[in-house]
């Protein structure tokens, strides 16, 4: 019983799902490694101010290190798959229930 619930969970931890959500976030740690987060957020203009945030954002991610450019790039790509498996899957729960009727 021990050897199938160890497959059980490897199944739900190996997954191509996971795969891109744990590459998602270890991108994410590298980059915040790379870039000071807290002076782009000093930086940064108001949210509602849809101009200049574009120019700033647009600014931020051209005059930044190829590193950091190709790191950000690497998380669109992971973020939009997560996001068209997690719309794929819609809201179903990641586990199958059973149904047992009385």
């Amino acid at each position: 019983m021990l050897r199938v619930r160890r497959m059980y969970y490897l199944k739900k931890v190996i997954n191509p799902f996971a795969f891109k959500v744990y590459g998602l976030a270890a991108v994410a740690l590298g980059t915040f490694k790379m870039v000071s987060v807290q002076n782009v957020i000093a930086n940064m203009p108001g949210f509602l101010d849809l101009g200049s945030m574009y120019v700033f954002m647009r600014a931020a991610l051209l005059n930044t290190e190829l590193s950091v450019q190709l790191a950000l790039i690497v998380a669109t790509l992971l973020a939009l798959l997560v996001l068209k498996d997690a719309l794929k899957r819609g809201v179903a729960p990641l586990h199958k229930t059973v149904q047992v009727r009385i």
